[in-house]
């Protein structure tokens, strides 16, 4: 599992796991992201092409980033 390599081989903590996932990606990632204890950022798509959102997606990340979110998953 590569929350536990992140946490014993580059001492990070769960705090600065994410995982990133469209809003239409599969219910199991949300899921896993609770039992795994991190957080899951939600990217937004279109709804007619149901393409990301590469505006958001790049928000998302900045925003993350300044929340000492360091692992991007």
């Amino acid at each position: 599992m590569y929350r536990n390599y992140f946490m014993d081989k580059l001492n990070t903590s769960l705090s600065e796991i994410v995982i990133i996932a469209s809003e239409d990606t599969h219910y199991s990632i949300p899921k896993a992201a609770n039992l795994l204890m991190l957080d899951w950022l939600k990217i937004p798509v279109d709804f007619e092409t149901r393409n990301i959102d590469a505006f958001s997606l790049e928000n998302i990340i900045i925003n993350a980033k300044k929340r000492e979110k360091n692992i991007l998953l």
